[in-house]
């Protein structure tokens, strides 16, 4: 298993151990997307709960770097509910205060190409991938 690139704050902690200790639906969708269990705790990826609405659901937690030692945090929120049981004001993603930014997820010293992916789950698909390939790969 690979060690975490950085520190894991209490918080941060928290979601990511509750998601790697419970074998639920979040760990089957990002297994499903090409994510196991070696990249959640790679990428340090956790579970919290959200409310939408009257409802509280659960969303997975990606740690998004914002400056030395501080991270956002972006939520895709139940991807794995059927559309006709998410409450009317369901949004799939929350990422208040996460700035427009590039995001790589694989980022070697001597990379000599950069491959950017539309989304977080395929970026961090690839960089998992590539991680014995000397290009870095990230996501906008």
């Amino acid at each position: 298993m690979f060690v975490p690139q950085i520190p894991l704050l209490p918080n941060r902690r928290r979601r990511h151990r509750r998601l790697l200790s419970r074998k639920g639906p979040a760990r089957a969708w990002l297994r499903d997307r090409g994510i196991p269990d070696e990249a959640i705790a790679h990428f340090q990826l956790g579970i919290e709960s959200k409310r939408i609405g009257d409802r509280k659901l659960w969303a997975i937690a990606i740690p998004i770097p914002a400056s030395k030692g501080q991270y956002h945090r972006k939520l895709r929120i139940a991807p794995w509910v059927p559309a006709d049981q998410l409450p009317a004001d369901y949004q799939p993603w929350s990422q208040y205060g996460v700035l427009a930014t590039v995001f790589f997820t694989h980022k070697p010293k001597a990379a000599q190409q950069t491959y950017l992916c539309e989304g977080e789950w395929d970026a961090m698909s690839l960089g998992w991938q590539s991680t014995s390939m000397p290009a870095q790969s990230a996501n906008f």
